[in-house]
């Protein structure tokens, strides 16, 4: 798979957010009721999520696993008892009794991968055979509600924030005719808040919302099922709008699953 563009200005700053909301990332353990020995966690950055499990529950074995050098050179000196690796091959654990854990990784794919990657990708994650697969990302359902005062607001001109200084920005990238639809809408909602942290030439291009939920339902396999899901706002996400752009927010845009072999 296609290396991510290193093109992160404030490293400091886009860890420190990738590290907020950790109790809400690790959703999973206690949704997992057989016994596994190791947790694999898919795009693990700077192993801040690895470290947090390993204090909690340190009877697992933790392995990383991320394609930037980078970050696994940072994860390893920030939880050095675990192991990292950016090579798939050498994640050396057995899968029948692990769980792959893969948290804000799908957009991330979806933005700097190719087609070909992006199958290739959802191969590796369905056909490794592991007993649990866990997601947590960013997904609206297809019949998400149209917020259309939302939209209005984003598209009026004489909207003052400094939280809307990138929004022209956005809409040359993500709008039609400079306009945003309300999809589109929802998404500079979702990214809004990264526009002053340094980051923001990455992020812009990012696609936050690739697929819906009933789009990444289609994907699982048969050899699977269900264990938990959940479709859901973000609570941080809802306390940021109102506090910093009043705005009320209700539309679920963050999706977790649990997904089991059976």
């Amino acid at each position: 798979m296609a290396h991510l563009p290193d093109t992160i200005c404030d490293r400091n700053k886009y860890i420190t957010e990738m590290r907020k909301s950790m109790l809400d990332k690790v959703f999973f353990f206690d949704k997992v009721f057989e016994s596994i020995e190791s947790v694999v966690d898919f795009g693990c950055a700077d192993g801040s999520l690895i470290k947090f499990c390993k204090d909690i529950f340190p009877k697992y074995e933790y392995v990383g696993y991320d394609i930037s050098p980078y970050m696994i050179e940072r994860a390893r000196e920030n939880c050095p008892s675990c192991r990292f690796t950016d090579k798939w091959e050498d994640i050396g654990v057995n899968p029948s009794q692990s769980l792959l854990n893969l948290s804000s990784v799908i957009h991330e794919v979806y933005s700097y991968c190719s087609p070909e990657e992006i199958n290739d990708f959802w191969d590796r994650v369905f056909h490794s055979g592991f007993q649990y697969i866990s997601f947590r990302d960013m997904m609206l359902s297809c019949a998400h509600p149209e917020e259309k005062k939302i939209t209005d607001f984003l598209n009026n001109p004489n909207s003052a924030s400094k939280y809307l200084e990138k929004l022209k920005d956005f809409k040359q990238i993500w709008g039609k005719n400079g306009v945003l639809d309300s999809t589109q809408a929802i998404h500079y909602l979702l990214k809004a808040q990264y526009s002053f942290y340094g980051n923001w030439e990455r992020e812009i291009r990012e696609n936050y919302l690739p697929i819906t939920v009933e789009e990444f339902l289609l994907k699982i396999p048969e050899e699977y099922e269900i264990c938990y899901q959940e479709h859901y706002v973000f609570p941080y996400h809802r306390w940021w709008l109102w506090n910093n752009l009043g705005i009320e927010w209700n539309t679920p845009t963050h999706f977790k699953i649990v997904l089991k072999k059976k």
